[in-house]
This record gives structure tokens, sequence and C-alpha cells, in this order.
């Protein structure tokens, strides 16, 4: 099981399957770091300069395989099932997008905590 940081193009692409894996990232003087938290395959991301709660992020991936978005077993045989299968696939993309919107909203703020520290570096 591995946990994987990425930096391309300014985008930050974490890849998470292990609890207890420590990275430390920086780019330019910025730095943050990466602790995964048990149980939950959440990452914790240290984005301040203190140890406080409010300079940290917690990160969760929801679970997009078909199976738990309840797509895996669709059939399209009759007009009956057809029509339960709209409400399954109606469902699941209801949920994609949430987990999207979540993302979305975690990049923003990892955006403007780059920005934030990149200005108290230079006022330093």
């Amino acid at each position: 099981m591995t946990r994987t940081l990425k930096v391309d193009d300014n985008k930050l692409i974490i890849t998470s399957k292990d609890s207890s894996t420590t990275a430390n990232i920086k780019e330019d003087r910025i730095a943050a770091k990466v602790t995964g938290t048990a149980g939950d395959g959440g990452l914790m991301l240290q984005i301040g300069d203190t140890a406080d709660s409010y300079n940290q992020l917690k990160v969760n991936i929801k679970d997009c395989h078909t199976a738990a978005i309840g797509i895996g077993d669709i059939k399209i045989s009759d007009q009956e099932s057809a029509q339960k299968a709209i409400d399954v696939i109606k469902n699941a993309i209801n949920y994609v997008s949430d987990v999207r919107g979540t993302l979305g909203a975690t990049q923003n703020r990892l955006d403007h905590t780059i920005n934030n520290l990149g200005v108290m570096t230079e006022n330093i």
C-alpha cells in the first residue's frame, strides 16, 4: 500500500492507499506536511505555520467505484428494470457531483493557502 503526492502544473494530486505514511512537500519556500490518519483513509494536511486545528485540512475522497455508487449491477433488459436504472444512475450522478464539488472546494482552499503562505513568506 502506498501514498503518493504529486504537484503537476500547479495542481496537487494526492493518491492514498495507506494510513501511516508521512511525507513533506516543498515548493519554493512553502512547505506542507502530509500525514495519514488511522482508520479512515484520509489525509491531514498541515497548511499553516502552527499546529492549531485551523491550520490543518482533512482531505477525504469518497469511494466512487461502480459498486460504491450503486451502478455495479444495473439491468436494462426490460422496461421496469430500465426505469429503475434511471433512478439509480441519477443518484450515482448526484453522488459523484457531490464528491467533485468537495474536491473542488478543497482545491480552492489549498490554492488560497498557497497564495497566503507565499505572501507571508514574502513579507517576512
